[in-house]
C-alpha cells in the first residue's frame, strides 16, 4: 500500500498509470462482487412467491440453492441473460435493417423517417417486455423442474411429483 502511495503522491506519469490502474481494479473487483450478487439473489424473489416464505427466510434459501446446486443457479441466469440479449439483438437488428430500407426506398423524407422511427419505438418497447417477461418464465421453470426438489425434497405436489402445487388450487372442485 506505500508502494501504491508513493507512486499516486510522486506526481507525473507513473501517477496517472498507478491511478488508471487502481481504477481499472476497483471496477474489475465491482462488477464480479454485482455478478455474484445477482447469481446468489436470483431465486430469492421467486422463492418468496412460491413458497410463501418471509423476506429474510427466501434470502436464505436462495443462498442454500446456489450452494448446493451452483451450476443450475447460474444456468438459470445465463438462460434468461440468453433471452433477453438474443431478443434485444434480433429486434435491433431487423429494426436497423427495416429503417435503412425504408429510408432507401423513400428517398429521405424525414416526415417518413420520423413515422416508422415512432412505430420502431414503439416494436422496441413491446420487444422490453416480452423479452424481461420469457426471461423470468425461464426462471421460474428451471426453479419448478430443476430446483425445487433440492430444496424440499419430501415435498410433493397432488400428483405426487416433486415440486410445488399452486396453493389454493384443487383441480375437479368449483
Amino acid at each position: 500500500m506505500t508502494l501504491f502511495g508513493g507512486l499516486l503522491a510522486g506526481g507525473g506519469e507513473a501517477s496517472d498509470t498507478a491511478l488508471g490502474m487502481f481504477g481499472l481494479l476497483f471496477f474489475v473487483l465491482l462488477f464480479v462482487l454485482l455478478i455474484g450478487y445477482l447469481w446468489i439473489s436470483l431465486h430469492a424473489p421467486l422463492i418468496l412467491i412460491v413458497e410463501r416464505t418471509a423476506v429474510w427466510d427466501s434470502i436464505r434459501l436462495a443462498f442454500r440453492l446456489t450452494l448446493k446446486k451452483p451450476g443450475q443457479t447460474l444456468l438459470s441466469g445465463l438462460i434468461a441473460l440468453g433471452i433477453l440479449l438474443g431478443t434485444y439483438f434480433s429486434v435491433g437488428l431487423i429494426l436497423v435493417i427495416l429503417f435503412a430500407l425504408l429510408t432507401a426506398l423513400t428517398g429521405g423524407n424525414d416526415i417518413i423517417a420520423a413515422i416508422f422511427a415512432v412505430f420502431g419505438v414503439l416494436i422496441l418497447l413491446c420487444t422490453i417486455f416480452f423479452a424481461f417477461t420469457a426471461s423470468l418464465l425461464s426462471i421460474v421453470h428451471r426453479y419448478k423442474t430443476r430446483l425445487r426438489s433440492d430444496l424440499f425434497p419430501d415435498n410433493l405436489n397432488r400428483e405426487g411429483f416433486s415440486g410445488g402445487a399452486t396453493p389454493g388450487y384443487a383441480p375437479g372442485e368449483s
